[in-house]
């Protein structure tokens, strides 16, 4: 008997060294955050593209909802979001899915009725990534095109390229941004993307972004201002190397372009467990419920932040 016990005092013992369940391991933090963008989408853009800060611009909510970690976290946490709103897909701009970027093949979306008036909206990931601008997040967006806004978007934007279309093999691009604060207390942040296709690839060289980015990987570029003077025009350059593989055919290619001006974040409230709802006061009228959730137990703020956006879309394609 007395063997008996020492033996089930190892096996108990031994549970605890390598099951997390019986260690001390402390909760996940994690970050709950949603956007409450108003955004100028470009889906066609013409160069050079003016924008003046402070007249009124035409643009549509985007609600984005994100999950993100303080610390690296452990691959299999399995996140999701879930957001129920009286938005119909039908009124959206794109899936409601955004990629900021992250691996979109292993993301699933979907969206579901569930009665006349709400609908349910899922981004569901396989783990939390770090992509390619150094961030731990995933992402729900949705972007409402059933409901046109005027705003200001309290920056002048000047957007330029040197060379639009290349004839050759392969050929380089400048790109040139000059934006001017027109409030303060703003962080804005310069986004540029490229995405190959089967006609064109084009990657931003690197050493040749001015200032020196915050962030540059080949197909991306990364700007960020912490509170810039109001007046005072910021000018952002690049080179692109734009390899054509319609050659001799022509391509126009034109980077994607988004700038981000923020305000501070409210902290909108706190919560622990593996699921959690985001505070209803501080949801959007469009927007009922926001829940995030992981396989495992987590400890999470809850941060809402007010955004202006410009979003140029990126173009590749052939020209006669």
């Amino acid at each position: 008997m007395k063997d008996k016990c020492i033996r089930s005092a190892i096996v108990l013992m031994c549970m605890g060294l390598l099951s997390p369940a019986f260690g001390t391991e402390e909760p996940l933090t994690m970050h709950g955050v949603l956007f409450i963008n108003v955004a100028r989408i470009v889906q066609d853009p013409e160069l050079p593209i003016s924008i003046d800060g402070l007249a009124p611009v035409a643009g549509h909510p985007w609600y984005e909802a994100r999950i993100s970690a303080g610390t690296k976290p452990p691959p299999d946490l399995n996140p999701k979001i879930e957001v129920i709103s009286s938005m119909p897909p039908s009124n959206l701009l794109r899936l409601p899915g955004r990629i900021i970027p992250s691996p979109y093949d292993l993301a699933n979306f979907g969206f579901m009725p569930l009665d006349e008036k709400n609908f349910a909206y899922t981004s569901q990931w396989p783990q939390l990534f770090t992509p390619r601008d150094g961030r731990n997040t995933v992402v729900l967006a949705l972007v409402n095109r059933g409901k046109s806004l005027l705003f200001n978007t309290n920056f002048d934007l000047e957007y330029s390229l040197d060379q639009e279309i290349v004839i050759e093999p392969t050929g380089v691009q400048t790109a040139t941004i000059q934006l001017t604060p027109r409030e303060d207390n703003q962080m804005i942040i310069v986004r540029l993307r490229s995405e190959a296709t089967e006609d064109a690839d084009a990657q931003f060289v690197e050493g040749t972004a001015k200032p020196s980015p915050s962030s540059q990987q080949p197909t991306s570029v990364i700007w960020t201002v912490a509170n810039p003077a109001v007046g005072e025009t910021l000018t952002f350059t690049v080179q692109a190397e734009v390899s054509n593989y319609a050659s001799p055919t022509s391509v126009r290619h034109v980077p994607g372009l988004v700038i981000t001006a923020s305000r501070a974040a409210t902290l909108a409230g706190k919560a622990s467990g593996d699921a959690v709802s985001f505070p209803r006061e501080f949801l959007p009228v469009a927007i009922s419920s926001l829940t995030y959730s992981l396989s495992q137990k987590a400890n999470w703020d809850f941060q809402r932040a007010d955004r202006t956006l410009v979003d140029i879309r990126e173009v590749t394609e052939l020209v006669p």
